[in-house]
């Protein structure tokens, strides 16, 4: 009966570890969702910033082409660094946020794989302990049989005895 509580504690304690397992796996997956958005956005920004440098490419010979414009186009051309700018901070916040990112998947699979490692020993030690309980089970079964036999064989000895004694 002891033994049959234990026995569901622990089963109840690995669907428990389970569950948790399963909840960790499905953030892990979420943090892994979040990083592919935020590469997604990263590529756009880059390429956009790409785009950006191009374009300053065409703006720096235009005006070498067209001396009245000087002025709007320096102001334009001020614009666009400054679009470079803030998109290669944005850029390189991304980056920074993806190795963070990756950091912390790398860190939350290394701790499921720990978890999972000691949730496998576990569950062995469990099924040594259950078939060593089995074992001492049918052990305590066979020394309960032989003690009735060795009761009734007394028994018989003693009746065995009586009966050479009895005077005819």
């Amino acid at each position: 009966m002891e033994v049959e509580t234990e026995l569901r504690e622990s089963l109840a304690a690995t669907v428990g570890m389970q569950k948790a397992y399963r909840h960790l796996e499905a953030q892990f997956d979420k943090q892994r969702n979040v990083l592919e958005a935020i590469k997604g956005k990263s590529e756009a920004r880059e390429n956009r910033i790409h785009e950006l440098t191009r374009e300053l490419g065409q703006s720096k010979r235009s005006h070498k082409r067209q001396e009245g414009d000087a002025r709007q186009r320096e102001v334009r051309l001020q614009r666009a660094l400054e679009e470079v700018d803030r998109y290669k901070k944005k850029a390189e916040e991304a980056r920074t946020i993806e190795k963070e990112g990756k950091k912390v998947m790398q860190s939350d699979q290394n701790s499921l794989a720990l978890e999972n490692k000691k949730l496998q020993k576990q569950k062995a030690e469990l099924l040594l302990a259950f078939k060593k309980q089995m074992k001492l089970i049918d052990v305590l079964k066979k020394q309960k049989l032989h003690m009735e036999a060795a009761r009734r064989l007394a028994f018989t000895e003693e009746e065995f005895v009586k009966v050479l004694d009895m005077p005819l």
